[in-house]
């Protein structure tokens, strides 16, 4: 059985709309392996030639046809620029990685790391599944402009990253690896502490945990916005430097 033949379609739209995003994952994954980003034969299934980790999926979820002629920041041609649909678009709501761990207690074992705004430029952060509640921020989203609700708020960062891309790329990768190495530490610290709780007290703990996290992602982008406004009012066009010979 082919699945692809059985449940995919062989159309021009495939070949700029769906094809090329297999054709970057696998790439990324198997770079070994050479292939055409409009093959409607690409296989359906690969097997990594390395171990993936979480950031690896995070990568690839948020992923632009980095380092090719078709990333719509690059250095390619007005056309390759804007041939294939990117993977990481700027109308991705939410994005997630579900992880079920085998070397924890069943209680503490799944975590949801929920990216919401856009994967591109902003986090996933880790929630324990076994929790009641989660940060306000998260219960409820405005249909109009509201700070103080995640997904607005990140969706504001992924903006200001966009908006002066050349100057903020880096700045936005070296916070999304802070907040990634802090997430690593943070997982084990908490199962660490809640490895003598159960039943309610472990849900209550979990979920009161889940909210710190959130607090700390937040102060970390508010440094990180900071910074990015700062830099953007320096860069406006609307300067005159008088001539000191005037």
């Amino acid at each position: 059985w082919n699945f692809r033949h059985i449940f995919g379609t062989y159309t021009e739209q495939d070949r700029h709309y769906n094809t090329s995003r297999q054709w970057y994952i696998q790439k990324l994954f198997n770079p070994e392996i050479e292939q055409d980003p409009e093959d409607p034969d690409i296989p359906f299934i690969r097997k990594a030639s390395k171990k993936l980790a979480k950031e690896d999926i995070e990568y690839a979820l948020g992923s632009h046809y980095q380092d090719t002629p078709f990333d719509p920041f690059g250095h390619g041609t007005e056309e390759e620029k804007h041939r294939y649909r990117p993977i990481g678009l700027n109308r991705t709501q939410n994005s997630h990685i579900l992880q079920i761990r085998s070397d924890v207690p069943e209680e503490m074992a799944g975590i949801m790391w929920l990216c919401i705004g856009g994967p591109t430029f902003t986090p996933y952060i880790p929630f324990f599944a076994n929790m009641n509640d989660t940060d306000p921020s998260f219960n409820n989203t405005s249909m109009t402009y509201n700070k103080e609700d995640a997904w607005w708020y990140y969706k504001s960062l992924a903006a200001l990253v966009e908006s002066h891309y050349p100057q903020f790329v880096q700045l936005n990768t070296k916070y999304l690896e802070e907040l990634n190495r802090y997430y690593r530490g943070r997982v084990e610290e908490v199962i660490e502490n809640a490895k003598d709780l159960s039943g309610e007290k472990l849900t209550d703990y979990l979920t009161q945990e889940n909210q710190k996290t959130v607090a700390h992602t937040k102060r970390d982008s508010e440094e990180l916005m900071g910074q990015m406004f700062t830099d953007a009012i320096k860069m406006s066009k609307l300067t005159f430097k008088m001539d000191p010979n005037l």
